[in-house]
């Protein structure tokens, strides 16, 4: 129950909906303003400073046709077809054109505070007030009629303020981990060249020689007893179970469908599913991080099977070269992707406290959790 007084959403800002989207290829251009669809909001899900779109509109057209321009500040929410249920939220950066499949809420400033106004959108779900049908839809009515929390202006200034503060380190474990996706294909690159040319001249074997795997345990959703051990499937994480199969870690090969070829290292006791290869032998000196980024670059999807869906198997990436550097070098390798880990990590350990926190505090001023 919050403590700040409780008004209506159509009470502290006008609440209306974009225009139907343009019909006329000559009515965008590569230059203009922006014409912001559902899949603008939806690419982001939550974006505080929304200030691209996929289209812009023509200045010439716009001059001759009447559409109206929403000023920077105006929070969207989709209000048609299943991005209702999937609660995407945007706050406007710069003034806009936008399309009727979105509902654009324009803060009365005097009474209440733009950022705070999406902090509250982000807490707010309209599955409950919208129609279900094939493609629910939210109506205007129903958005307007929705409950805010509205404390004194500075009060609200104080309370964005600290979310957004909150946000932007969630923001940074993003960009973080993005980083560290491009950084160690790019030293494994560096210090050892193309895999495809082995330019290095490094010894070279048939994966087979190298490493042996196989397939993972099948474990059905019925017979996933909640426990603390982590259940990987071809595409990492996906559960937990009371039970493990294996004290160390493995590499896990995901080995069907989209997550052909994907790799990566599961934690010591843990799960495989048949979803998966694991490396359950190495057969010559080679470090595991080495290997495991090896096996990365090397990109195993391509040598899937194309049946009625991609499989990787043993027998099918076996025959794939593999670089064996001297161990000094793959361990230097290691060192340099361990320290950059270990530094992804602390700040995954912080922004994750942060994003808790938000979740928190907006639950506390607000009445509601995201």
């Amino acid at each position: 129950m919050s403590a700040y007084p409780i008004l209506r959403l159509g009470d502290v800002a006008n609440v209306v909906s974009g225009d139907p989207a343009p019909q006329d290829p000559g009515a965008f251009a590569r230059e203009g303003p922006l014409f912001v669809r559902m899949q603008d909001v939806g690419r982001h899900h939550r974006q505080s400073a929304l200030a691209d779109s996929s289209d812009r509109l023509s200045a010439e057209w716009v001059a001759r046709n009447r559409l109206r321009l929403f000023p920077r500040g105006s929070i969207l929410i989709p209000k048609s077809g299943a991005s209702v249920n999937l609660n995407h939220r945007a706050k406007l950066a710069t003034e806009a054109y936008v399309v009727s499949h979105l509902a654009v809420v324009i803060p009365d400033r005097t009474r209440i505070d733009p950022d705070y106004l999406y902090w509250w959108s982000a807490s707010y779900d309209p599955r409950g007030q919208a129609q279900v049908t094939s493609l629910p839809s939210l109506k205007l009515s129903a958005l307007k009629s929705a409950t805010v929390p509205v404390p004194p202006l500075c009060e609200q200034r104080r309370i964005a303020g600290i979310l957004n503060r909150a946000a932007k380190l969630v923001r940074l474990r993003k960009q973080v981990q993005e980083r560290l996706q491009e950084f160690v294909p790019a030293l494994f690159i560096k210090m050892f060249g193309d895999p495809a040319t082995n330019p290095k001249g490094w010894q070279e074997f048939p994966l087979g020689e190298v490493i042996r795997v196989s397939s993972g345990q099948g474990l059905s959703a019925k017979h996933m007893k909640p426990g603390i051990f982590p259940v990987y499937g071809g595409n990492g994480i996906a559960g937990y179970h009371s039970e493990f199969m294996f004290e160390d870690s493995k590499i896990v090969i995901g080995r069907v469908g989209a997550n052909c070829g994907t790799v990566h290292l599961s934690r010591p006791k843990s799960w495989i599913t048949d979803n998966a290869l694991y490396v359950r032998e190495i057969r010559k000196p080679v470090e595991l991080t080495y290997l495991e980024w090896s096996l990365r670059v090397a990109n195993l999807n391509q040598y899937a099977g194309r049946a009625a869906q991609p499989l990787v198997s043993g027998s099918r990436i076996y025959p794939v070269p593999i670089m064996l550097p001297d161990k000094t070098t793959q361990r230097e390798f290691a060192q340099v992707v361990e320290t950059a880990d270990s530094s992804s990590r602390l700040v995954m350990s912080g922004t994750g406290i942060a994003d808790k926190f938000t979740r928190s505090l907006m639950f506390r001023l607000l009445g509601a959790s995201t």
